[in-house]
């Protein structure tokens, strides 16, 4: 019994040393890696690591390729990016850029046999007659589309909408216009007539202009009558 008792105690005192031994060799290793500028040369072959960074600039981004260089060597951000930065000024090259991920379009796959024509046109009264997101719920119910899908479509008929809302205006603001100065200029007319006050011919103007719109609805009537 003493004598296993010994064996493992010699066992343990063994991994002690390693493990003392080990810790002592990382602390020389990166004492020496820091005055070294953070490399160990005859660990890292410099020239193969030059090629290999330059041509995973032809395929990679500059970050991408930053990730290659701190894993091969096991540098510092730091390092790895004073490297990076001396092999892009050697070569005169432009990393390429990190591809943009562009916005999918909805797809054209529809639920409930619905037509595309159809859902634009149930889009448009909803968005007046119920709001934009109870608008998008319903898209989503009736399309199978994505938030984002169901969104986009909403956004891109809201602004056909506010497009033909202003341009409707602008015509009702210049038709507006027009009118008002032809009823000024017949106002004027009567009172150069009458010689009445102004007020007085406006008046009388406005009750031949509801007089004329009576009489065009029973003309209406008789018509349809």
């Amino acid at each position: 019994m003493g004598a296993i008792v010994l064996f493992f105690v010699k066992v343990i005192f063994f991994i002690s040393i390693l493990y003392l031994v080990f810790k002592l060799g990382k602390i020389v290793f990166n004492s020496l890696k820091s005055l070294l500028g953070g490399t160990v040369l005859s660990l890292i072959d410099e020239k193969k690591l030059a090629i290999d960074t330059k041509a995973k600039f032809e395929s990679l981004n500059e970050l991408e390729v930053l990730k290659f260089v701190m894993d091969t060597t096991g540098w510092t951000l730091a390092e790895s990016k004073s490297f990076c930065d001396k092999i892009k000024l050697q070569t005169g090259h432009v990393p390429k850029a990190k591809p943009t991920e562009t916005p999918k379009e909805p797809s054209t796959t529809l639920k409930n046999h619905i037509s595309k024509e159809e859902l634009e046109i149930n889009v448009r009264e909803k968005i007046v007659a119920i709001g934009k997101l109870e608008t998008i719920s319903y898209i989503i119910k009736i399309t199978g589309w994505t938030l984002k899908e169901s969104k986009t479509f909403c956004d891109k008929i809201e602004a056909e909408l506010s497009q033909e809302i202003q341009a409707t205006s602008q015509k009702l603001n210049k038709v507006s216009a027009t009118n008002s100065k032809a009823d000024e200029d017949q106002i004027n007319l009567i009172i150069s007539k009458t010689g009445w006050a102004y007020d007085k011919a406006k008046a009388y103007f406005e009750d031949i202009q509801s007089y004329e719109k009576e009489s065009q609805k029973v003309v209406v009537i008789k018509k349809s009558n």
